[in-house]
């Protein structure tokens, strides 16, 4: 009789052990050699790095976002962090976790307000221009204070050639009246 149980017992902890292993492998496949090998076929354009995107409103004050973009293959992520700007001080409004991907020279971006305790989502649909320096197309995001789903032009400038140029437009298409 203890033959049976310990062979019993050896069985159930073996195959605990193997489903444990094959999920294990399964999770390495998923998270480190999928993504790796992703990144080493993926041909297109890489928009990792810094963008940032003004714009003046109403009261004169300027909102700046900056997208901090990591690139894996076709997939994005990061964190958004929004601010406002007038009369010389800087307030953050808020931080986003952002995902998305890029497929041809488009770019879809989708953000969530990282505080549970406000409402927060933007989508973005750009496309890749001059050269990889700027991403242009549309922004679809709930607005709080007017409570409505708004959607604006939206242009990205990558941090490097603002840098470099040291030109930053506002995008005008935003101001609002």
């Amino acid at each position: 009789m203890n033959d049976i149980a310990f062979s019993i017992l050896l069985g159930i902890v073996g195959g605990i052990m193997t489903s444990a292993l094959i999920f294990g492998l399964g999770v390495i496949f998923k998270k480190i050699i999928l993504p790796w090998y992703q990144s080493m076929i993926y041909k297109g354009v890489n928009i990792s790095g810094t963008w940032i995107r003004r714009f003046e409103v109403q009261n004169s004050s300027v909102i700046e976002a900056r997208f901090h973009l990591k690139q894996k293959g076709n997939k994005l992520y990061g964190i958004e962090e929004w601010s406002k700007r007038k009369d010389g001080n800087l307030v953050k409004l808020g931080s986003y976790n952002l995902s998305g991907e890029i497929a041809d020279r488009f770019v879809h971006i989708k953000s969530i307000n990282i505080d549970k305790k406000r409402i927060g989502y933007l989508t973005l649909l750009l496309q890749v221009v001059k050269g990889g320096d700027v991403l242009e197309g549309k922004a679809i995001y709930y607005d709080e204070h007017p409570n409505e789903i708004v959607s604006r032009n939206a242009v990205l400038t990558r941090m490097e050639s603002i840098a470099n140029s040291k030109i930053l437009k506002l995008d005008e298409t935003m101001i609002r009246n």
